[in-house]
């Protein structure tokens, strides 16, 4: 995979835990007990700095500022199409 560089556009699939899973909810698995889910919620985020150590600096559209490791699985760069596509979808 190509690295990633400031301005990049990324998915981030989060790991959530919770009673309800809204309509983005992906992979839904109930827990042991089946009173809560664990599922993925795909979040769109923006980088706005990649430090020399490899954490990437990301910025949902909020604001809201999230630091990530550029091997990270859930982290996929994503170009204009699919955010479009994401966008409208969600």
């Amino acid at each position: 995979m190509k690295t990633l560089e400031k301005n990049d556009w990324i998915l981030y699939r989060k790991q959530v835990t919770s009673d309800k899973p809204g309509p983005r909810a992906r992979d839904i698995q109930p827990s042991k007990r089946g009173d809560l889910y664990n599922y993925f919620v795909e979040r769109i985020w923006q980088v706005v700095e990649v430090d020399a150590d490899g954490t990437l600096v990301a910025r949902g559209p909020k604001g809201k500022v999230h630091k990530l490791q550029q091997n990270d699985p859930r982290v996929h760069r994503i170009g204009w199409f699919k955010r479009l596509l994401l966008n409208l979808a969600g």
